[in-house]
């Protein structure tokens, strides 16, 4: 099921922004996803803006692949390019919060470098990829941000990780206008 399916089969009204528009999607909405690629995000450095604005507004924020390292550029975490990055749709992702393990579906080549996410930006590591301890996932310590390197749209195991998009509209319930 594709991220729109998903975020409509949760009641969302989903309005798509090309990402220079996204100036006048934040003023326009209870939530914001900053969708997967493709692409190299250290060249959308621009976007650092978007992050900012997300916090300072506690906008509800999802970043799925891409935008979870456009998220993590705009906190000033760096991005480095993988060996062979994770091509797959059986990589386990495993969530330290919940100690739980997800079968999930992968396809990027860049990764956030793990010792640049700073204190006291409220954002910790929720995943990771635990055959190379990758960061999958980051969190807002008291925001209503959320982020995945893998794809939650997608179903390969038999206990998928959609379960982010509930989080997510759970978000924009709570947080939300």
């Amino acid at each position: 099921m594709s991220i729109v399916r998903n975020l409509l089969s949760r009641g969302f009204r989903v309005v798509r922004y090309p990402c220079h528009m996204w100036r006048n999607a934040l003023n326009d909405c209870d939530g914001v996803l900053l969708s997967n690629g493709p692409g190299n995000p250290n060249l959308l450095t621009y976007l650092s803006d978007v992050v900012t604005d997300v916090i300072r507004d506690r906008k509800p924020t999802l970043g799925i692949c891409l935008g979870h390292q456009v998220i993590a550029l705009g906190i000033g975490a760096r991005i480095y390019k993988m060996r062979y990055g994770h091509r797959a749709i059986n990589k386990p992702v495993l969530d330290l919060i919940r100690n739980r393990v997800y079968i999930t579906t992968h396809n990027h080549g860049y990764a956030v470098d793990p010792q640049s996410i700073r204190g006291g930006t409220g954002f910790r590591v929720w995943a990771i990829q635990p055959d190379d301890n990758t960061v999958e996932g980051l969190i807002h310590e008291r925001l209503p941000i959320l982020t995945t390197q893998f794809h939650p749209e997608s179903k390969p195991g038999p206990l998928d990780a959609n379960w982010v998009f509930d989080e997510f509209a759970r978000m924009v319930i709570n947080y939300g206008r």
